[in-house]
């Protein structure tokens, strides 16, 4: 049994980019919206803006000839915070095993995906070049919108599967609704499905919209539902690839603080320095994350503040929901708040060591300021016994005589010892046997000193 439909085909892109609202044209201007059109002005830094729109062509796949489309309507999306998606458009007339397989090429084989003779990223990078989009990429998501032409569509055939489900229309048959949502050819077992179906968008006997993870089927509804659909699945759909980017780039700096030298008390002062530079930029990009998950995520769970319509919040509400939006939201800003308190603690033990430090050098400083003072006193009365204006009275004794060794070697140890103290304390100090963690237990025992030297040379 045949069936027309219309379908929509969304396609998430990853790219380097800071897009903002203003460039394009807002949502409001592209759709037929209705009523709706006025709140899609006032909200339309928020929602999504139309990049570019191509000539309608045909759409091919390399190496599988047999499976083409005459005609497709391509166009690029920007959701302001968010990301990027393409929007694939096109009307189609088959049964439903080759719905499914239009459905499951589009979305296992999009790289091979040849719209007008080039392939989907070659004909939107200029597009999305205009919004400074650099790296450009095929993100992980998939998502489209069966639309059935008519009441005559293989979805509204007697059921074959029993029991349904509660709530599951009998005039809807579940078989072809689930391998239309799942772009699969398997049979399904009734009492297993997952398809949502929001109340408020199901209330009335015609109207049928199926809400999960790979799509959706909306059915009873006019053009207007049709394109706030559209809309809301761009700004869900963009949401989750920002969620995807941002708990990826998490990892990685979870992953490049766990690798980061632990032992401070083992550090010199350069290495301090360093390691206090790379927590900063850490911090940096924590900040950035703390904001994209606020503007670009959690901002997109939900509609109804922004466009009041009930039936549309309630499918926005069902589709954040099957995309699991509120659970990777929590997740990754746990991992965030991991994150922070990792680098709070690390930040806390640098500082420590470079007080440390800090302590070390001033006592060095004291030491070398002792060591000035005694060799300026012992210099003065040095000078002074000498410079004295002064004659020996018996003309046979002389100031080198053997008589005054005793006050000269005074004086030789009052200029030495000092001075040679501060050079071993200094050549300790740079050679790693004594450092911050050392001054709290000094004089170090001879067994630390052989494990720190030991440690030096490994």
């Amino acid at each position: 049994m045949e069936g027309k439909q219309r379908i929509l085909c969304l396609h998430t892109l990853e790219c380097e980019a800071h897009l903002t609202a203003g460039v394009g044209r807002p949502a409001a201007d592209v759709f037929e919206l209705g009523t709706m059109r006025e709140h899609y002005r006032r909200g339309q830094a928020e929602l999504p803006w139309l990049l570019g729109e191509y000539s309608a062509a045909a759409v091919t796949f390399a190496g599988q000839h047999d499976l083409a489309l005459d005609q497709a309507q391509l166009s690029l999306y920007a959701v302001p915070d968010s990301g990027l998606v393409s929007v694939l458009s096109f009307d189609h007339a088959g049964d439903v095993p080759a719905t499914v397989d239009v459905l499951q090429a589009l979305t296992f084989r999009k790289a091979e995906l040849r719209y007008g003779g080039r392939t989907l990223l070659e004909t939107v990078d200029g597009a999305a070049a205009g919004v400074g989009a650099t790296g450009l990429d095929f993100g992980m998501d998939t998502f489209h919108i069966v639309v059935p032409a008519d009441a005559n569509h293989p979805l509204f055939s007697a059921n074959a599967a029993s029991p349904l489900p509660d709530r599951w229309p009998q005039t809807v048959n579940l078989d072809v609704a689930t391998r239309l949502i799942y772009k699969t050819h398997a049979p399904t077992r009734s009492q297993f499905t997952t398809l949502a179906l929001p109340p408020t968008a199901n209330r009335q006997e015609s109207m049928v919209v199926a809400v999960e993870l790979p799509g959706a089927i909306v059915f009873g509804f006019g053009d207007w539902f049709v394109n706030a659909a559209t809309t809301s699945s761009i700004l869900a759909l963009s949401a989750l690839s920002r969620l995807r980017q941002i708990r990826r780039t998490t990892y990685v700096e979870l992953h490049e603080l766990e690798l980061l030298p632990k032992d401070v008390a083992g550090m010199t002062r350069l290495d301090l320095a360093r390691q206090r530079a790379i927590l900063g930029s850490h911090s940096q990009r924590l900040s950035d994350f703390d904001l994209a998950i606020a503007s670009g995520i959690e901002s997109r769970l939900e509609v109804a503040t922004v466009l009041p319509s009930p039936t549309l919040a309630a499918y926005h509400r069902a589709l954040v929901d099957a995309l699991h939006l509120p659970e990777g939201v929590r997740t990754t800003s746990t991992l965030v708040d991991r994150l922070r308190a990792s680098l709070s603690a690390r930040r806390e033990a640098v500082e420590a060591g470079v007080r440390a430090y800090d302590d070390l050098r001033r006592a060095h400083v004291s030491i070398a300021a002792g060591v000035f003072s005694t060799v300026v006193v012992g210099l003065s009365v040095f000078f002074g016994f000498f410079g004295a204006n002064a004659r020996e009275v018996s003309p046979d004794q002389s100031f080198f005589d053997h008589r005054y060794l005793a006050f000269y070697v005074l004086m030789l140890s009052i200029a030495v010892i000092p001075a040679s103290l501060f050079a071993a304390l200094a050549f300790l100090r740079r050679s790693g046997v004594i450092g911050p963690a050392e001054l709290t237990d000094w004089p170090p025992k001879s067994r630390r000193i052989y494990a720190l030297r030991k440690r030096r040379l490994h």
